[in-house]
């Protein structure tokens, strides 16, 4: 009996986690986004971003805005590039872009571009 539960519960886990947010909020497109943190998802104020292939957009784990990309420039949450965040070597004709948070920390991410 006490195998089925502990099987049961391991199969229920999935439909009982909730997301973090980290990726509630999309930039993409010629200046589009949307909120994923809204039921339905809506529309996001226009982005400084213009593309028409690669992009990549990060949140904290409330679902706030930390920045987006698309390879080229990195913008923060005001729609701004971040400091040394122009001139990356992305290429948009290939989903070039790309994060991933530093493990151990909560606030430090890799931006990661891929030139053709």
């Amino acid at each position: 009996m006490r195998i089925k539960f502990i099987t049961g519960l391991f199969f229920l886990l999935p439909f009982l986690g909730f997301s973090q947010g980290e990726f509630n909020k999309w930039y993409f497109g010629y200046f589009a986004g949307i909120n994923f943190n809204t039921t339905p998802p809506s529309t996001l104020p226009a982005s400084a971003m213009n593309t028409i292939h690669a992009s990549v957009s990060v949140a904290d784990s409330l679902g706030n805005l930390l920045f987006y990309s698309q390879g080229l420039s990195v913008y923060n949450r005001n729609h701004q590039i971040m400091p040394n965040g122009n001139g990356l070597l992305g290429d948009q004709n290939v989903q070039g872009v790309f994060s991933v948070k530093k493990p151990g920390e909560n606030n430090l991410y890799y931006l990661f571009t891929i030139n053709n």
